[in-house]
C-alpha cells in the first residue's frame, strides 16, 4: 500500500473532521455490522450500510470483484462518495492501474469534502507515477495489422496495448491499401484512442486505345468502281495496240498471220526516172 504524504494544516483538519464526523459515524456502524458474524438464517443485505458492512468482509476475504459489486449496490442507495473511494482503493490493490485511476476520477466527480478530494487526489498521482499509458487502436478495413515499435500488437478494429510513457511509432497495414505511419504520444495512466481509416491503392487504368474508324460504304463503293474502270480502260488499250500491229504487219483477207514481202528496193536515174 502506498504511503501518503502527511498534511501541516492541522486547523484545517479539524474543520473537515468535524463536518464529516456523521459520515465516519454511519461507515464505522457499517463495518461493525460488517464484523459481526451471520447466522445461517441471516438475511441477505438489502440497506445501504448492510450492503456496505457485506462488501467490506468480501474485501478482508480478498473477494474483490464481489466487493466492488456489494459497494455499488450501496453507493445505488445511498450515494456516498466515500463508498466509490473504497471502491477505488480495491482496485488501487489489486494493481488494476486504468481501473483505479477511472474509479478516483469519479470519486473527484462526487467528492466535495477537501479532506476526501485530497486523499483521493493524492492517490491518484501515485498511481499514475510510472504506470503505463494505454493505446487502443480503431479503424478500418477490419484485419488490418497493426505494429507498435515494430512488434505486433493485434488487428484492427480493436488492438489495445500498454507502453512506457513517450514516443512510439505505430503503423498499420493490409494488402489493397496504403500503409499508414505516425508517431504516437503516451502519457502515464492515460488512455487514448487511435482512428486510422487506410486508404485504398489506386490501380492506373489502361491507357485507352482508339479503334479504327471504318470506311463508308459509298467509299467502299466509289474505289471498287474507280478500280475497275481503271482495269477496262487498260484492257482496251492492250487490245487495241494488238490490232493495230496486226494491220502494220500486213493481215491477208482470209485472216494470214503471214507477212507480205517486202517490194525490191527501187532507185531513182539521174533523169529521174524511176527504176
Amino acid at each position: 500500500m502506498r504511503t501518503l504524504p502527511t498534511q501541516h494544516d492541522p486547523n484545517g483538519h479539524e474543520r473537515a473532521r468535524a463536518r464529516l464526523a456523521p459520515r465516519w459515524v454511519w461507515l464505522g456502524a457499517a463495518l461493525a455490522i460488517a464484523s459481526a458474524p451471520f447466522s445461517a438464517t441471516a438475511a441477505p443485505p438489502t440497506t445501504a450500510r448492510e450492503l456496505a458492512a457485506a462488501a467490506a468482509n468480501k474485501a478482508r476475504a480478498a473477494e474483490f470483484d464481489d466487493a466492488i459489486e456489494l459497494y455499488e449496490a450501496a453507493f445505488a442507495q445511498d450515494p456516498s462518495p466515500v463508498l466509490l473511494l473504497n471502491i477505488a482503493v480495491i482496485l488501487d490493490r489489486q494493481g488494476r492501474v486504468f481501473d483505479a485511476i477511472q474509479a478516483y476520477e469519479r470519486h473527484l466527480s462526487f467528492e466535495s469534502d477537501p479532506v476526501g478530494r485530497l486523499s483521493s487526489t493524492e492517490r491518484l498521482a501515485a498511481v499514475r507515477v510510472g504506470a503505463p499509458g494505454r493505446v487502443v487502436v480503431t479503424g478500418a478495413p477490419p484485419g488490418a495489422e497493426v505494429f507498435i515499435d515494430d512488434v505486433r500488437v493485434g488487428r484492427v478494429p480493436k488492438a489495445t496495448a500498454d507502453l512506457p510513457a513517450g514516443d512510439h511509432s505505430l503503423r498499420i497495414s493490409h494488402s489493397g491499401y496504403v500503409t499508414f505511419s505516425s508517431t504516437i504520444v503516451v502519457s502515464p495512466g492515460v488512455k487514448q484512442t487511435v482512428e486510422a481509416a487506410l486508404a485504398p491503392v489506386q490501380v492506373a487504368a489502361p491507357a485507352d486505345v482508339p479503334e479504327p474508324v471504318p470506311l463508308a460504304e459509298t467509299e467502299n463503293d466509289d474505289d471498287s468502281r474507280t478500280l475497275w474502270i481503271w482495269i477496262g480502260v487498260g484492257t482496251a488499250i492492250t487490245v487495241g495496240t494488238a490490232l493495230a500491229l496486226g494491220l502494220v504487219y500486213g493481215l491477208d483477207d482470209g485472216g494470214s498471220n503471214t507477212v507480205a514481202p517486202r517490194p525490191a528496193d527501187r532507185t531513182w536515174s539521174l533523169g529521174g526516172e524511176l527504176r
